[in-house]
C-alpha cells in the first residue's frame, strides 16, 4: 500500500482519483508521495520512502528542488488546474461586465495581513506616497477596477476607520506604475515561507494551552522583517541565533510554545484559512530546535 500525505487541504474529489493501492495518511515519516499547495517544505525532513512530490498548482518555490534532486525525489506541478481556474474567472468577469453586475470584494486586507509588509516593501510604498498608510494601497487596488460596488473590511480601531474614510472620500485610483509596484511586492511576498495566519483567534483556546496565533505571528514576522535565521553562512550567525531564541521566549512563554502540540487537530476544524495547524506548529518547532542545537 502506497501512502500519500497531504500537506494542505486537497479536495476529496481529487483524492478519489487515486487508484487502488494508495491511501491518504497523516504519517509523514512513512510517506511515499506528498501532495502540497502552499505549505513550505524547505525545513521539512523527507522520509527514505518518499518518491515524489506533487504541487497542486504551477509554482514550486515552496519546495526545496535542489535537495529533492540530490535525494532522487521527483517533483512535478499541475499548471492545468490553475489554467482552468483562470479561465473560469475570466468567463465570470466577462459575464459580470456584459450584464452590468457589480462586484463585492471581501477581505481586501486578507485579515490584516496585507497591512504588514517588510521594512523594504513599506519603504517603497512610502517613497511613492509618504502620507498614505500601507493598508490604503490594498483598498486603492480593489477600488481601481470598474464594477466594484463595495469592499467589505472589518475594523477594530477608530484610527483604522478614519484612515479608510480618508482613502475613499478622496479616492485616487492606481496608475500603471503603481500596479507594477504592487505586483513586484506581491511576487516577493509569494516567495516567503509564511504560515499565512491572520490572527483571527478562531483556533483558540487550544486545549493544551498553546498560543497558536502568537507562535505563527512571531514566526511570520521574523520572516517578513528579515530576522529569520537562515544558517551559518549569514552574517553574525551566532548573535542572530541567540537573539531569535530570546525573542521567541519573550513573545511566547515557554509553556505555550509549539513543542507542546500533540496534533489533536481540534484547531484545524475552526481555521477559516484551512491551515494545517499541527503540521505548521511541528515545522516551526523543528526549526526552533535546529537553531537551539546549531543544526541549520
Amino acid at each position: 500500500m502506497r501512502r500519500v500525505v497531504c500537506l494542505n487541504a486537497i479536495s476529496p474529489k481529487g483524492l478519489e482519483l487515486l487508484p487502488e493501492g494508495y491511501e491518504v495518511s497523516e504519517k509523514e515519516v512513512d510517506a511515499d508521495a506528498i501532495l502540497v499547495r502552499s505549505a513550505s517544505m524547505h525545513d521539512m525532513k523527507f522520509s527514505k520512502s518518499l518518491r515524489c512530490i506533487a504541487r497542486a498548482g504551477a509554482g514550486v518555490n515552496n519546495i526545496p528542488l535542489e535537495r529533492c534532486a540530490e535525494e532522487g525525489i521527483v517533483v512535478f506541478n499541475t499548471p492545468g488546474a490553475n489554467a482552468n481556474a483562470v479561465k473560469e474567472m475570466v468567463i465570470a468577469g466577462i459575464l459580470l461586465a456584459a450584464r452590468d453586475i457589480p462586484v463585492v470584494i471581501m477581505e481586501p486586507l486578507r485579515g490584516g495581513g496585507l497591512a504588514s509588509l517588510t521594512k523594504s516593501q513599506t519603504a517603497l510604498l512610502k517613497e511613492r506616497e509618504p502620507d498614505r498608510s500601507v493598508a490604503s494601497w490594498a483598498f486603492r487596488f480593489v477600488g481601481s477596477f470598474p464594477k466594484v460596488l463595495t469592499a467589505l473590511s472589518g475594523m477594530t480601531y477608530r484610527e483604522h476607520l478614519e484612515d479608510n474614510l480618508r482613502t475613499f472620500c478622496n479616492f485616487k485610483p492606481l496608475v500603471e506604475e503603481e500596479f507594477e509596484l504592487l505586483e513586484q511586492i506581491a511576487e516577493e511576498q509569494s516567495n516567503f515561507p509564511l504560515v499565512g495566519c491572520t490572527g483571527c483567534q478562531y483556533c483558540m483556546p487550544c486545549p493544551y494551552g498553546i498560543n497558536i496565533p502568537g507562535v505563527f505571528r512571531f514566526y511570520d514576522n521574523s520572516v517578513v522583517e528579515g530576522t529569520y535565521v537562515k544558517g551559518p553562512e549569514q552574517e553574525k550567525y551566532a548573535k542572530a541565533r541567540r537573539r531569535y531564541l530570546a525573542e521567541y521566549n519573550k513573545a511566547v512563554e515557554s509553556v505555550r510554545q509549539a513543542d507542546h502540540c500533540i496534533s489533536c487537530g481540534k484547531c484545524m476544524k475552526a481555521c477559516p484559512q484551512h491551515i494545517r495547524i499541527p503540521r505548521e506548529l511541528k515545522r516551526i518547532d523543528e526549526y526552533i530546535e535546529k537553531i537551539k542545537q546549531d543544526l541549520l
